[in-house]
């Protein structure tokens, strides 16, 4: 297509267009043809097309012409080397895969696509802020004595030397993985070059209140699901969070429900924060082994409470409903008390400790409401999958009577 004349200013005054309204994520719409070149200028890279596209328009005042890609790739890149701009070849960016390996580079490229990588952020740094994105991070960790690894998926991470009332501190301490987004990625290596593993997004558990510069932290790696097979390619140990094993000779174990906070107080002090069980695993609810050997650890516990009441034929009258129907039902099992009353039971089991939130359905509370009187929830926490056992605690009645419930999906329509 023929161009008019364009002046370098005319061509500055498109690139501050595009970079204050950000209009380059248009290149998911000439994804048919990706460009080969890109146009640097100060430290950003820009598509030479949709520059040209942009000075158009705004030169002469006239009804930009359809498409950016009207302007051959060719004849954009020769009028801005006229102009004395410097168009480079383009470099081929990967996508974000978990367990595959980055080097400081390729992970600004994922992140920080239209600027060039230097020695600055993400040449140096340790945790660094993703640009027009005002909560997300990067975390580049290299384990060691100031950062590990437990089994569990929990990073123990002390933060870079910033104030405890710095601002990226503070976002930290109030990180919501439901709404924003903390990237891991983890080395072995001590010294250069640096291979970092994309371990997953990561969630906020704790941090300790006591240390302030630096600060630190715990976080759950989201959806942890590694095998050893990976761990053992990408060459990660972990450690064993829990220091006292349970009891071979303890299965079952009930406890108190947790006292209901009124205030949500974030962090811990240094003792409670280094011994602290794990206090999050939301992400296992996705984990259906785990779910299923939770059912049947208080399947077992239902049996045993009948049989020792001298219940046994009772006992026979006990279904794993979710086992049998699938999750549609509202519950999991079908009980009974000794005094032949239904007990709908629905059971919620995560890896982590008491307080630990957990997922629950917009059917199972309702569920819950319609039958509160016959309604139990069995809250398996602390629980071993490989062992079968762990601890529990028991609500009857209506969920949203008991719990804050807070809302992570919608459903939209128009």
């Amino acid at each position: 297509m023929l161009i008019k004349n364009l002046s370098r200013e005319d061509v500055s005054k498109a690139m501050q267009y595009v970079k204050e309204t950000h209009i380059q994520a248009w290149e998911q719409i000439d994804s048919y043809e990706p460009r080969k070149y890109d146009l640097y200028f100060d430290g950003y890279l820009y598509s030479p097309s949709l520059i040209i596209y942009y000075a158009y328009g705004l030169a002469y005042r006239e009804e930009l012409i359809p498409a950016p890609d009207c302007f051959a790739e060719v004849e954009a890149n020769q009028l801005l080397i006229n102009l004395g701009f410097e168009i480079l070849e383009r470099k081929a960016k990967r996508n974000l895969i978990k367990y595959e390996t980055y080097n400081r580079e390729e992970i600004h490229d994922i992140f920080d696509p239209y600027t060039v990588f230097f020695s600055g952020s993400w040449g140096m740094h340790r945790m660094i802020k993703i640009p027009d994105r005002e909560h997300d991070y990067v975390f580049l960790v290299t384990l060691g004595i100031k950062s590990h690894l437990s089994e569990d998926g929990i990073l123990t991470w002390q933060s870079p030397n910033k104030l405890f009332k710095n601002e990226h501190i503070q976002n930290l301490i109030n990180h919501n993985h439901l709404i924003d987004n903390i990237y891991l990625f983890l080395t072995n290596n001590s010294k250069p070059p640096f291979k970092f593993v994309y371990l997953g997004r990561l969630a906020y558990v704790s941090h300790d209140i006591e240390m302030e510069n630096p600060v630190y932290f715990k976080w759950q790696i989201l959806d942890w699901d590694v095998s050893n097979d990976i761990l053992e390619a990408i060459g990660l140990k972990l450690i064993n969070p829990r220091v006292n094993p349970p009891e071979e000779h303890v299965q079952i174990v009930e406890s108190n429900p947790p006292e209901k906070q009124s205030i949500i107080l974030r962090g811990a002090c240094s003792e409670r924060f280094n011994s602290q069980n794990i206090n999050f695993a939301e992400c296992e609810v996705k984990n259906r082994e785990l779910g299923l050997k939770g059912e049947l650890f208080v399947l077992e516990y239902e049996k045993q409470t009948l049989a020792k009441a001298g219940y046994h034929h009772l006992a026979e009258h006990i279904l794993h409903t979710a086992y049998i129907e699938g999750d549609g039902a509202g519950y999991d099992i079908k009980s009974i008390t000794t005094d032949r009353n239904v007990k709908y039971i629905e059971v919620k089991t995560t890896k982590g400790g008491k307080t630990t939130p957990f997922m629950i359905s917009s059917n199972e509370v309702a569920f819950s409401k319609r039958y509160a009187a016959n309604y139990y929830l069995y809250r398996v926490f602390d629980f071993n999958k490989d062992t079968g056992r762990g601890k529990f605690y028991i609500i009857h009645g209506d969920v949203s009577k008991q719990f804050d419930l807070e809302a992570t999906q919608y459903r939209a329509k128009r």
